[in-house]
């Protein structure tokens, strides 16, 4: 539970469900497992889900004109929405043979393959219209796991999700000098948002110009200012971290202002770690080698 007066973030997600044509890419790209994709699964993902036609929304029109139907049977052979069915044969001196021809909408996908096998008869006629090509279902952000590194909003090939990072400001990486190579700490406690990563494969020598090769990179698009990565580098200087703006919804209480003085202070920039080997006393050294001989 919250402190009384403690601020709230205010998180602003949302997925505009009349531009979302439910796929799956911000599903597959969020890093914090927070996209709820409740779409029913069908035969192309899953061989036990829905018939791939259900997917769409359609109006099929199926007609069969009765002066050129034979009966023949051949449509209800070949496709298992359609069922013929022949009345018992007349009297030997006609010997003509009747029946329907019945056909099941819900199961039809209009592949048309009824009307192209029926020749020379051309006895059937088929309309297909598309009512709504949207997948059924719906796709929603749970804030809970939300950490607004907006992946799912660069990601989305539909425009239609919005998200507004909790932090404003500005992160830095500082020239490659003070960045120890192969160290890739940063990288490691950056799965939160995943904005940092190991730079492609090095240019040739002779393309780099005097330059020194970065160590590092970060895609500010992705970065939270979570300052994970300020804390986490053992090198001086190689990150700065600045906030300068913080999404709240609440009012500006004693307890949110020390927060938020602490939140947005001067900018933070990484610092050496040192550490200190544990001490090891001889009697503690005698009593374990005693203890092991015994």
């Amino acid at each position: 539970m919250s402190r009384k007066g403690s601020p709230t973030y205010d998180m602003v997600t949302v997925i505009d469900e009349e531009k979302c044509d439910r796929c799956t890419i911000c599903e597959e790209v969020c890093p914090r497992d927070a996209i709820d994709r409740d779409v029913p699964a069908f035969e192309g993902g899953d061989e036990a889900g829905r018939p791939r036609q259900t997917a769409i929304q359609t109006k099929t029109t199926f007609t069969v004109d009765t002066e050129k139907c034979d009966v023949c049977g051949i449509c209800g052979e070949l496709c298992p929405s359609i069922t013929v069915a022949r009345k018992p044969a007349n009297p030997p001196e006609t010997g003509k043979v009747e029946g329907d021809v019945r056909w099941e909408e819900s199961t039809c996908d209009g592949c048309t393959i009824c009307v192209e096998a029926c020749p020379p008869q051309d006895a059937i006629t088929l309309e297909r219209e598309i009512i709504g090509t949207r997948l059924p279902g719906k796709v929603e952000i749970e804030q809970d796991n939300c950490c607004t590194c907006t992946w799912c909003v660069q990601s989305c090939p539909e425009e239609a999700i919005t998200v507004e990072k909790i932090f404003e400001g500005d992160i830095e990486i500082n020239p490659p000098e003070k960045c120890p190579g192969g160290c890739s700490t940063c990288v490691e406690v950056c799965p939160p948002c995943n904005a940092l990563y190991l730079p492609s494969p090095p240019l040739p020598a002779k393309e780099m110009k005097g330059e020194i090769e970065p160590n590092i990179a970060i895609n500010k698009d992705f970065c939270i200012l979570c300052g994970a990565c300020v804390n986490a580098c053992p090198s001086e200087d190689a990150i700065v971290l600045r906030r300068t703006a913080i999404r709240m919804q609440d009012k500006e209480t004693d307890l949110f202002k020390q927060i938020k003085e602490k939140l947005l202070a001067p900018p933070r920039t990484s610092k050496v770690h040192e550490t200190t080997p544990p001490e090891r006393s001889r009697s503690n050294t005698w009593e374990n080698r005693k203890r092991r001989e015994g």
